[in-house]
């Protein structure tokens, strides 16, 4: 570990401390106030936040993560050494802005057709042994579970309630009209407009280069039971990405 990303990090820990100290956890910050229960850690702990440059990125599961949390480390300064997945940046750049900063920081989000994030999740966690062992999707600690299985498996025990199957609705804190949006399907487009309109340039894209699950390359399997559940799972999820208006995948 290179000695400038644990001071970066020490301090980034006294800064976690003194929320914690304030309200309990992270969570209990009010800017999150009207998120639900059950998203508000998974939100909370999701937060990329760099004060230097007043900048805020609601991090959402499968939605280009490692991506996104790289290429905006880069604009803010910071190029971490060993970190294909981005998790040093997630860590390091994970604080609380706290109420007045928040609500004038310069806020981004982006999110994900749903269907293609839902097959995303699949490819990735329903193919990890691990999670396999730990939440059974297919009634077997060892099988990989099917599509369906695995969204029969996310309605049936409310897994859609972890952090990494929550819709993405719930997971934005404040106003939408007060983020700078984008998509992951439009991500060549919308990443660079984003970074030179909050950081007056666009230093290229940090790509992840490993453990991609290409999910748009399965839609044309899906059946249409699987897009039926996928539908009633993450009905908001639809309801919101078709508000923005942009091409993907649809029912």
């Amino acid at each position: 570990m290179d000695f400038s990303y644990r001071v970066r990090l020490a301090s980034r820990r006294v800064r976690a401390f003194a929320t914690q100290t304030r309200y309990g956890r992270i969570e209990g910050s009010p800017i999150f106030a009207q998120i639900p229960d059950f998203a508000k850690r998974a939100t909370a702990t999701r937060m990329f936040v760099c004060p230097k440059h007043n900048f805020l990125f609601v991090r959402i599961p499968k939605c280009a993560n490692s991506t996104l949390v790289k290429t905006f480390s880069k604009h803010c300064g910071v190029v971490l050494t060993n970190d294909t997945s981005g998790q040093k940046a997630k860590m390091l750049f994970n604080l609380d802005p706290g109420a007045s900063a928040f609500e004038f920081a310069r806020k981004v989000v982006f999110f994900r057709e749903p269907l293609s994030r839902a097959v995303s999740m699949w490819l990735d966690k329903g193919r990890n042994i691990a999670w396999i062992k730990k939440r059974r999707f297919s009634g077997s600690d060892t099988q990989a579970p099917t599509f369906l299985e695995f969204l029969r498996s996310l309605e049936e025990n409310e897994f859609h309630h972890n952090g990494h199957f929550i819709q993405q609705a719930s997971m934005a804190p404040g106003d939408l009209s007060q983020y700078h949006i984008g998509t992951v399907e439009n991500i060549d487009r919308d990443l660079p407009r984003i970074c030179e309109d909050i950081f007056g340039e666009f230093l290229g894209v940090e790509l992840r280069r490993s453990d991609r699950t290409n999910a748009h390359e399965r839609l044309g399997e899906i059946s249409q039971e699987e897009r039926d559940l996928v539908s009633k799972l993450y009905h908001k999820d639809f309801v919101l990405y078709n508000s923005l208006n942009v091409s993907g995948a649809s029912l």
